[in-house]
């Protein structure tokens, strides 16, 4: 049996060696940047892309992908987040989820998430900014 650290790390390395291939299929802009390599998020890894506001798009935009490892069963939760900010407002939501097999991962299905994840991310409009940003407690 796996242990948690073990998953941590197969998931890890395997998603290192396997994203970039995937956001080139899933067509993202080449505004996103990936900020984060499967840091901890409430108990998943996450790798996150985030674009930055332009003159032409005054919105910051980000899509997430977060896995959540089942150690005992060699497979893993993906989840497809996106999200826009602007100013002291925002969003992010929940664009997909998928089971994804450690032996054998389906990367046309985690790809074609991700690319919905990507047009989600694109769609967001100011009117979708629902939520604000706590104040600085100084």
């Amino acid at each position: 049996m796996t242990t948690v650290d073990e998953a941590w790390v197969r998931w890890s390395e395997l998603m290192d060696s396997q994203l970039t291939g995937a956001a080139k299929g899933a067509e993202l802009p080449e505004s996103f940047r990936l900020i984060t390599h499967g840091g901890d998020r409430h108990g998943a890894l996450e790798w996150t892309y985030y674009s930055q506001s332009t003159s032409d798009d005054t919105m910051d935009r980000l899509i997430s992908i977060a896995v959540i490892p089942h150690v005992q069963w060699e497979f893993g939760t993906f989840e497809f987040w996106f999200g826009g900010r602007r100013e002291d407002r925002y969003t992010r939501r929940l664009a997909s989820s998928l089971e994804v097999s450690l032996k054998e991962p389906d990367w046309q299905a985690i790809t074609a998430a991700l690319d919905d994840a990507v047009d989600q991310a694109l769609s967001v409009a100011e009117t979708h900014l629902n939520t604000v940003l706590p104040a600085a407690p100084f």
